[in-house]
């Protein structure tokens, strides 16, 4: 869990390296400076869409981490592979910045960010299969697997709107967040819940 918590980390650092600012030619002024920052405006969207990304990706795991009992090689396995898709976020990701409008940088970062989410879905699931659960019930746990599968539904989404509007498709990402949160103002008891909410997989 520290290793995992120190490698979203510095990708959330490096992610940010991707906005690297133009040389200017000409006088400098304000304006020109204004003119930079706005020029830029595809490249912070895509660092902010990312960062948040990443933070749910982070949040998720922490949570399932905090859930589970121990290990196995399986596990271990399924969270290096994990991992590798984690990493290749600095890359897709600047490949989506410098290349926004066009359907294979967003289709490219958008199948990196399903792969993610598929495997923590899978690993989540095994979890609850193999009975790897603390006996003790965590707060909220009951929102992982509606967290997990939302956040999938949300990365297949971003895949089909990089065929019909690429420059918009990695605005799916923020939907569940706000349809969380919205579930929760309409159903309290849904936040205050310490019931798991889950079903073994037969």
């Amino acid at each position: 869990s520290t290793l995992i918590d120190g490698v979203v980390a510095i990708i959330m650092t490096l992610v940010v390296l991707s906005i690297q600012v133009p040389e200017l030619k000409g006088a400098l002024s304000n304006q020109a400076f204004l003119n930079v920052l706005i020029s830029l405006k595809d490249k912070f969207i895509v660092y902010l869409v990312t960062f948040v990304v990443l933070a749910s990706i982070w949040n998720s795991n922490a949570k399932q981490m905090n859930y589970m009992k121990f290990f196995d090689k399986k596990m271990f396995a399924l969270k290096i592979i994990w991992l590798f898709f984690i990493t290749l976020i600095p890359f897709s990701a600047t490949f989506l910045s410098n290349h926004n409008q066009y359907l294979i940088p967003n289709l490219f970062f958008n199948i990196n960010i399903f792969v993610i989410a598929l495997l923590s879905t899978i690993s989540w699931q095994y979890i609850i299969k193999f009975d790897f659960i603390k006996e003790k019930p965590i707060k909220n746990t009951d929102l992982i697997s509606i967290r997990s599968i939302l956040f999938l539904l949300c990365t297949m989404a971003a895949i089909a709107l990089s065929f019909i509007a690429p420059r918009f498709s990695t605005l799916a990402y923020l939907f569940p967040n706000i349809i969380i949160f919205i579930a929760k103002k309409i159903n309290p008891n849904l936040a205050n819940s310490t019931k798991l909410g889950i079903r073994k997989i037969p």
